[in-house]
């Protein structure tokens, strides 16, 4: 019904009043497109809320609405799609963060480009550590191998220390409290990051001879032990026989008395020949699953150093499914005086009354990056494990070599051999073991930095929040570092102010490491956007590309539309790219345009 329409009783519609139709306006449309969207989406799930939710606010805010709008259309998409609606407060905060990022812009065809700016570096400096931030008794033995290999001290101070820490085990911990029970085990976790042919792995192989003198030594030990035991064993069995034999020849002669006493003797026999086995003291493994670890803990309450040559290979495979009760393993293993039980269809149970655990490895920069790119932007693995490696060291490689060809400092190796002997001498035992405390000054000191540490973990703080979760550990990594210095120059006593002092240090140098490890999540729209930048240097991203086709490659950083969202907002800024608006079937879509002058180049 309406003009030209013919009547059926033969007149013809016409207007009354001709007004002209006003343009649609633009966020209806918008809202309209995402009505469509939104009326064929399944539900979303549960961890998925804010993410979607964001990426949505996100193109809104492109496409132009403000803030008032964005929560207008969340509100409704989040009460129709969400299987369980986030509150109304975070709807708003939603909307409020989508609104930081520019509107979308139409751009004509004959507006010019700009000149594209150069991204920033984004490297992270960190301190250069040098003999001075050792005990006096490792200075000499890793300043001379640092020197002739020509190599970062941190190549070696970290292996060292967290050897140290695994030697120490369960053998001495420290009471970081005067009064209270709070005890803290000093086994570490830890690391170094170097790209490959950096002499990464010989450095830590270095660092690790004063433990793998400790294996020799214990190995040698444990074969002539062996040998006894084995010549205990057979006399033993033959005794067994024979007291067998006589049982047999008094049993029908119905000698009550003399079986008595036979079975008397048999039975300290067999008590004996199962004390006659001897077992290996163990210091380090480099595979084993957990089943074994477990079995090895069992003989060595003490505790064991896990040595992996490329961690990242090994963190990513406890994300596999099936990894999950590994996975827990360790992250329950970090601590040092928890128990643990594995249950095993055909296998039993095997109860580790003493689970402690160090581990140490080497790190390629590209592989961490994607692994935590991968890991904590997800979800996955944020549970803490990645922050447990509390010693991760990411120095620079030094610009300036020299050839320094001299035989090693023996007499500075032999002292460092001596220290590992000495700690390793400390008696080990499942439990009672031997705690020491913080004299008075570096106890007023330690206290001091906790109040301190601790009001920075709970106040306002624009770190992340897998980052903080690294920093909270610093509250037993401190004591810890504390106790290793001290073992490396003191025989007894308490732990000083000198060797506090030392432990201060290393936290500072070490949280700066950490900056730099983390920093692909700390300044994610940063890394995003040099991902998406080194996408298009390389062609793989396409003139008038949308973005969604972009995500869905799962590219390293490049994997959620939030992340492509960043790279884009970063890039467009710096005159890389522009995000246009065309009509395609019947909606407006987005397009990335790329900057002719950078296809020029």
């Amino acid at each position: 019904i309406g003009p030209p329409s013919k009547h059926s009783s033969g007149g013809f519609y016409v207007w009354e009043k001709d007004i002209p139709i006003e343009e649609f306006p633009t966020e209806l449309s918008i809202l309209t497109e995402y009505s469509k969207s939104v009326a064929s989406a399944t539900k979303i799930n549960l961890g998925s809320r804010n993410s979607a939710l964001f990426s949505l606010g996100g193109l809104l805010r492109r496409q132009g609405l403000e803030s008032s709008g964005i929560q207008a259309a969340l509100s409704a998409i989040n009460e129709q799609v969400c299987e369980i609606p986030l509150p109304s407060s975070e709807i708003h905060a939603i909307a409020k963060s989508a609104c930081k990022y520019e509107p979308l812009r139409v751009v004509g065809e004959d507006e010019p480009w700009p000149e594209p700016q150069m991204l920033p570096e984004g490297k992270v400096a960190v301190p250069e550590m040098d003999a001075h931030h050792l005990p006096q008794t490792l200075k000499p033995w890793a300043s001379d191998i640092c020197d002739r290999m020509q190599i970062p001290l941190e190549f070696v101070a970290a292996p060292t220390i967290v050897s140290l820490s695994s030697v120490i085990g369960r053998s001495m911990g420290i009471h970081p409290k005067a009064k209270d029970d709070w005890l803290v085990i000093p086994n570490l976790w830890g690391g170094v990051i170097a790209r490959p042919g950096f002499f990464k792995s010989p450095a830590i192989a270095e660092a690790l001879k004063p433990l793998e003198a400790l294996v020799k030594k214990e190995r040698i030990k444990y074969e002539a032990a062996t040998i006894i035991a084995k010549s205990k064993e057979d006399v033993i069995k033959a005794k067994i026989d024979g007291l067998k034999d006589n049982v047999k020849k008094a049993v029908p002669k119905g000698l009550q008395h003399e079986i008595e006493s036979l079975e008397s003797q048999l039975a300290e026999a067999i008590e004996e020949l199962g004390n006659v086995s001897t077992t290996e003291k163990r210091f380090k493994t480099n595979d084993a699953t957990i089943e074994k670890i477990g079995a090895l803990l069992v003989e060595n309450p003490n505790g064991i150093l896990i040595v992996r040559d490329e961690l990242a290979g090994w963190l990513k495979s406890l994300d596999k499914t099936g990894r999950e009760g590994d996975r827990e393993f360790f992250l329950e293993s970090w601590n040092g005086y928890g128990s643990f039980t594995v249950d095993r269809i055909g296998r039993g149970t095997l109860h580790i009354p003493s689970l402690c655990l160090s581990i140490f490895g080497g790190l390629q920069p590209g592989k961490l990056d994607a692994y935590i790119g991968q890991a904590l932007n997800s979800g996955a693995g944020d549970d803490g494990l990645l922050q447990r490696f509390q010693i991760l060291m990411y120095p620079e490689p030094s610009k300036l070599w020299k050839n320094v060809d001299r035989a090693p400092d023996l007499e500075a190796r032999a002292t460092v051999y001596a220290l590992f002997d000495k700690i390793a001498s400390l008696p080990a035992t499942n439990a009672n073991q031997s705690t020491i405390h913080f004299a008075n000054e570096a106890q007023e000191a330690f206290n001091a930095w906790r109040e301190a540490f601790e009001t920075r973990l709970r106040g306002k703080s624009n770190e992340t929040p897998a980052f903080e979760s690294h920093l909270s550990k610093y509250r037993s990594l401190v004591p810890s570092l504390a106790l290793i210095f001290h073992l490396c120059e003191n025989d007894s006593g308490s732990v000083g102010i000198e060797s506090l002092n030392l432990a201060f240090t290393w936290a500072s140098i070490l949280e700066k490491h950490a900056h730099k490890v983390y920093s692909s999540i700390i300044h994610s729209d940063l890394t995003a956007a040099r991902a998406l930048s080194k996408k298009i240097k390389e062609g793989k991203v396409k003139d008038r590309c949308s973005l969604r086709s972009i995500y869905r490659k799962c590219w390293s950083h490049l994997e959620s539309s939030k992340q492509v969202d960043m790279a884009a907002g970063y890039l467009e800024d710096l005159g890389w790219i522009r995000i246009e608006q065309v009509n395609r079937n019947h909606g407006l879509k987005s397009e990335l345009r790329i900057n002719p002058k950078l296809i020029q180049q």
